[in-house]
């Protein structure tokens, strides 16, 4: 009788335990994403390795032993290459410690090495096993770790490349499920129920899982509302310092003529800025920057007037003359611009609708103007010249790019900065 009972709570208390390793999976796989954290599965096999270490309830001292031996493997399998079966590598680790342990004392921790981190990180992970199997199995209370490993998830996928849309399902489905249990079976000990079904707590994990899986089937099937607030994520980040806080003004995507302070929060905008009336599809070009300063882009080529001769059709690119409209939006607020949007190339000369016109030969902006100054042109018509390019053409010619392409177009960016 003992034994049996014996059998079943081991049963048991490995099924809360294997529980509780899953969700701290959550906690290495974002690992990645967010730091220079690499083999990751090692890290994740020398978990399990803890916690079927410290499942095995051994001695304290034996238990330390394994795990440190654990621990050299793990850092031999990330950090060394050559025979396992060899004290060099032993040596190299011994010695690692004893360097970072008087990094430590003198309080340089910037200088910790990225071996010394993982051994760190490995000891970790042995205390995060025993801490777990006491939550789980002693103490029978798993809902602090829960709701630090939902609060984990959701800031990791909120500010970081790292898409939880999984892991937030896996944490419920096992969250409410070991915590159900653990709950359950913290119930039955506490109250021992003699006169009870042999089969209870089984009947009792099955309805648990029977209602969390209802429970998820009719929140994924059922209808959800769109996002009914504004995204948080770039006021939080500006009051946290996370990006770039030198303009506290909220920033909307979309077309702007200031692109000297770029970064910082910014919101969605879908308002259109232009319709125009073509014939073919395009990109619009509205201007040209060359320089990039760390913050944003400004021009650095003189402004000279474009010639506005156009070269014949040739083996590689033949044009056509086209011509479009266009009208800026009103629900654009009425913002207008003093240049003109176009495809290809303009065919215009120095005028449009009664006003001046000046292309930048570099830039290929054309600013409409009068003797007053900029004008804002809220409607135009123009003819321009599409291209169409002959790519394997142009692939197969040895002709070299003029000298004022290569100076202009293909030069080489380098920033040094001095801390």
């Amino acid at each position: 009788m003992r034994l049996e009972k014996k059998q079943i709570d081991s049963g048991r208390d490995f099924l809360l335990y294997g529980l509780s390793f899953l969700l701290l999976l959550e906690w290495l796989l974002p690992l990645p994403y967010v730091t220079d954290t690499g083999f990751i599965s090692v890290f994740v096999l020398i978990t399990a390795v803890f916690f079927f270490i410290t499942y095995l309830q051994l001695s304290v001292i034996i238990s330390m032993i394994l795990k440190l031996l654990v621990i050299c493997y793990g850092l031999y399998l990330v950090f060394f290459e050559g025979p396992f079966f060899s004290t060099e590598w032993l040596i190299v680790i011994f010695s690692e410690v004893r360097l970072n342990v008087q990094l430590m004392l003198v309080g340089a921790w910037h200088e910790l090495t990225d071996l010394f981190r993982s051994f760190l990180f490995f000891v970790l992970l042995s205390i995060m096993s025993y801490l777990l199997f006491y939550w789980t199995v002693h103490a029978r209370r798993i809902l602090f770790f829960l709701l630090f490993t939902v609060v984990y998830v959701t800031v990791i996928d909120t500010f970081t490349i790292y898409d939880a849309t999984f892991a937030i399902i896996r944490t419920f489905l096992i969250g409410f499920l070991l915590l159900g249990l653990v709950t359950m079976y913290r119930m039955i000990e506490q109250q021992p129920l003699y006169s009870a079904p042999k089969l209870l707590p089984v009947r009792l994990a099955m309805l648990l899982v029977l209602m969390i899986g209802t429970g998820g089937v009719l929140g994924l099937l059922s209808p959800k509302f769109d996002p009914q607030w504004e995204d948080p994520v770039p006021f939080v980040r500006a009051a946290v310092g996370i990006g770039n806080s030198a303009d506290s003004t909220m920033q909307r995507i979309g077309y702007g003529d200031s692109d000297e302070q770029l970064g910082g929060g910014f919101q969605d905008d879908d308002t259109p800025v232009f319709y125009a009336a073509a014939s073919k599809a395009h990109y619009w070009r509205g201007e040209t920057k060359d320089f990039y300063t760390g913050r944003g882009w400004e021009n650095t080529t003189p402004a000279e007037q474009r010639n506005f001769t156009y070269g014949e059709n040739n083996q590689f690119v033949e044009y056509e003359i086209l011509e479009t409209e266009l009208a800026f939006a009103v629900e654009s607020g009425e913002r207008l611009f003093p240049h003109l949007f176009y495809p290809g190339q303009l065919l215009l000369d120095d005028h449009i609708m009664d006003v001046n016109l000046f292309q930048d030969v570099y830039t290929e902006k054309a600013s409409t103007y009068n003797e007053a100054g900029p004008v804002e042109l809220s409607n135009y018509r123009y003819e321009y010249r599409y291209p169409s390019y002959q790519i394997e053409g142009l692939r197969s010619s040895t002709e070299q790019d003029p000298d004022v392409i290569k100076q202009y177009y293909t030069q080489l960016l380098i920033i040094y900065l001095s801390v």
